[in-house]
């Protein structure tokens, strides 16, 4: 048992640095703010529209809610990955995008059965930026093309803690340190017959600083069932992140951006700080043991606060729901593999932080997932499946539609048990 933890124990950690390479978004979209938010939840939660702040499971990590790390009876590992196809279309073109990037990797452990109070850290990406667009230009003598293109994005490394304060009601704390680079790149490229020199605009800002979570659970079993009701809160604090900027203007070669003509402007070590605003979750749940859990959850986010270095890029206050659920046929028949599979499903939906020509650029998710057993073990393998629809091609704008596809592995047992013998 043992051995075959610590084989999946490895190959959890393989998953989490296959992250060296990866590409998490082509959203012209995450051009906006930090870029495009990553989901910080697993595969699992992934597979049931998002759904997380109720879920409490004594043998998977649930980071979204840290008040469930106090339910953990085993120390946990867990890791994911994913992948996107899809097409970015306009009402008269499409163009396909691909994305892959590592998701998360984290481990937790109970602390003290009796207080009923765990621990758990891990990493993953916060937001990403991943946008390439072209435009023209019409000038009075020449058209030009203007390029905007975005790299970069921030990641979390977070620890927190949840305890049990009495029956039935728990509280968890989280923090978690967000770091990274956003860079964009900005040209005015000139048809070389105008015999005019290109322009180009490099910005890019690193920032790095703390931000705080608190969550609640409230835990209710209805009288001789095996029923239980879950109610799950969490609140973010808005945080202040230090930031120092680059910015770095200069002329190119003729007809293309090929070799650097001039310096026009160079400014560097500029203080600031990135505002990431503060967000709200609450959700309801109703779960069997072991058989099945269904739930419902909303989310609200304070975008209009935020900031990056004074500008706001006019984003709105969000508001998403989701609802998703699971279902166990048998997990104690190990004569059958498909009756102690966990079957997933669930939606999601919010209408986002932008508003672009009166049109907001809400997401629409529909989800299924496969938690599959490994040997009779309460690990798993953890699959998932999202159809993604972003935007709207009204107005001129973008319609992304992807097919997700996300890989996860969960392993548990008591590692840091100390036994007795006689």
């Amino acid at each position: 048992m043992l051995n075959k933890a610590l084989r999946l124990f490895l190959l959890a950690q393989c998953l989490a640095f296959a992250a060296i390479s990866q590409n998490f978004t082509r959203s012209p979209y995450s051009a906006f703010g930090i870029g495009e938010l990553h989901f910080g939840g697993t595969v699992k939660q992934a597979g049931m529209g998002q759904l997380s702040l109720t879920l409490n499971n004594p043998f998977e990590i649930n980071a979204t809610n840290p008040t469930s790390y106090g339910s953990l009876l085993q120390t946990v590992i867990e890791a994911g990955a994913e992948y996107s196809s899809g097409t970015l279309s306009t009402a008269t073109a499409s163009s396909p995008a691909e994305n892959y990037s590592f998701s998360y990797f984290r481990l937790a452990f109970p602390v003290s059965y009796k207080l009923k109070w765990g621990f758990g850290f891990g990493l993953d990406p916060y937001s990403n930026t991943g946008y390439d667009v072209s435009s023209q230009a019409v000038f009075s003598d020449y058209t030009a093309t203007i390029k905007q293109k975005g790299i970069g994005g921030l990641t979390r490394f977070y620890s927190g803690t949840g305890i049990a304060l009495f029956k039935g009601f728990s509280v968890g704390v989280q923090a978690s340190y967000i770091f990274g680079t956003l860079e964009n790149v900005q040209s005015l490229i000139i048809p070389a017959q105008y015999k005019r020199f290109n322009l180009e605009n490099q910005n890019r800002i690193i920032a790095g600083d703390f931000q705080f979570q608190y969550s609640f659970q409230y835990q209710h079993n209805l009288k001789d069932t095996n029923y239980r009701v879950i109610i799950g809160g969490s609140m973010t604090q808005q945080s202040n992140m230090s930031a120092k900027r680059e910015f770095f203007a200069k002329s190119m070669g003729i007809g293309g951006l090929m070799g650097v003509v001039d310096t026009i402007d160079y400014q560097n070590n500029i203080s600031g700080d990135i505002i990431l605003p503060t967000s709200y979750g609450l959700g309801i749940g109703l779960h069997k043991k072991d058989k099945w859990f269904a739930g419902a959850e909303a989310n609200y986010t304070n975008w209009s606060d935020y900031r990056i270095f004074g500008s706001s890029d006019s984003l709105f206050n969000s508001f998403g729901i989701n609802a998703g659920g699971y279902w166990v046929p048998n997990y104690l028949d190990f004569k059958n593999y498909f009756s102690r599979i966990e079957y997933r499903a669930g939606i999601r939906y919010d209408y986002g932080s932008l508003k672009i020509d009166g049109e907001y650029i809400g997401n629409l998710g529909l989800s299924v997932g496969l938690g599959l057993p490994l040997g009779k073990t309460r690990n798993k393998l953890n699959l998932g499946f999202e159809y993604l629809v972003r935007g709207t091609t009204k107005a001129g704008l973008i319609q992304e539609e992807y097919l997700r596809f996300t890989l996860g592995i969960s392993v548990s047992d008591k590692w840091f048990t100390r036994y007795k013998y006689d």
